[in-house]
């Protein structure tokens, strides 16, 4: 039986770090049976395979020959490379399935090579939209929109919307959905470990073994000054411009004059984060300095503290030793001193 697995997302919940974690792994995936296969729009993802189900591939225009990217042929040479690795698991991941419902996942379906010999699981990481509200902001002022309290309430409205969507998109499209609760995850590498367990059902020791963990962070998030220093560029670009989902803003078509300021905005945002991060990560080595430092003299405080009483110590013995001798020598001299 053939097992695919369908990593849903969705947006802001650690898709780019799993995405990395699949991409660095992909061999060692391979050699324990399952394909991660290499993506169009980017080598770590497949968003290439929603977006031709909903036919919105120009959007990727720099990739070429789109009207010769078939999506029944691109699943047909997954298939044929699992076939030609004897494996029998397909690992997909892209956040924008999160955008799909039931009959997009039946386009999906029918267009598998696999046949009825088939078990589509989705793995779906659950979150709660106001406890990610902050990031999602985040996300649009990245994306050139100005966000006031009102498109805030707007946000927090989609999100808690597109969730629902998700959910009974997911449950109307299969028996096997794997929810992993976002808010529960404790520190940053228990989200692949989480997945993995899912992945090799239950059975993921030896993989976590010899896995690669990402290194860096793919989203590091903008620190709050100046994302809000960003958001105030975009109220300037936009104006009093109705926030709108479906209308996202385009520098390089509705605001031309200002492409270049926000290339420019853009590149000194990033060389600040890069000299601030350069500046922590000074100051922290400089902090494990001090550390060093005082550990040091606390050692030299206690080794001057121990031979100061072993010092005592020794001082009292030979005082001990000696002050019968000084007694008697005291008792003589003054036997001398008495007159004849």
């Amino acid at each position: 039986m053939y097992r695919i697995i369908i990593h849903v997302g969705p947006w802001k919940t650690g898709s780019s770090a799993l995405q990395e974690f699949f991409h660095i792994n992909r061999e060692l995936l391979l050699h324990h049976g399952v394909l991660f296969p290499l993506g169009l729009v980017t080598k770590s993802a497949h968003h290439e395979i929603p977006n031709l189900i909903t036919d919105s591939m120009s959007r990727f225009h720099f990739l070429t020959n789109l009207e010769q990217i078939s999506l029944r042929d691109l699943l047909k040479r997954y298939f044929d490379e699992m076939k030609l690795s004897k494996i029998f698991t397909l690992l997909l991941s892209s956040e924008d399935f999160a955008s799909l419902n039931s009959e997009h996942y039946s386009k999906l379906f029918s267009s598998l090579p696999f046949g009825e010999d088939t078990k589509i699981e989705f793995i779906y990481f659950d979150f709660d939209p106001e406890a990610r509200l902050s990031s999602y902001r985040g996300e649009y002022i990245r994306h050139g929109e100005f966000v006031d309290s009102k498109a805030l309430k707007q946000i927090l409205n989609y999100i808690s919307s597109m969730k629902r969507k998700i959910e009974e998109a997911l449950l109307e499209s299969s028996d096997f959905v794997h929810k992993i609760d976002y808010q529960s995850l404790k520190h940053p590498t228990e989200i692949f470990e989480k997945f993995v367990d899912i992945l090799f059902n239950g059975n993921s020791g030896l993989f976590q073994s010899q896995c690669s963990i990402p290194t860096k962070n793919l989203n590091v998030s903008i620190p709050t000054e100046k994302l809000d220093q960003l958001n105030e560029f975009n109220r300037l670009n936009i104006g009093d411009r109705h926030f709108d989902f479906n209308l996202p803003v385009i520098f390089s078509d509705a605001y031309p004059a200002e492409t270049d300021r926000f290339i420019k905005y853009a590149s000194l945002l990033e060389e600040s984060i890069q000299r601030d991060s350069a500046l922590a990560e000074r100051d922290s080595a400089l902090a494990e300095r001090d550390s060093a430092l005082a550990e040091r003299d606390s050692a030299l405080a206690e080794r001057d503290s121990a031979l100061a009483e072993r010092d005592s110590v020794i001082d009292s013995k030979i005082w001990r030793i000696f002050q019968p001798y000084r007694l008697l020598r005291s008792s003589i001299q003054k036997d001398k001193e008495v007159p004849a």
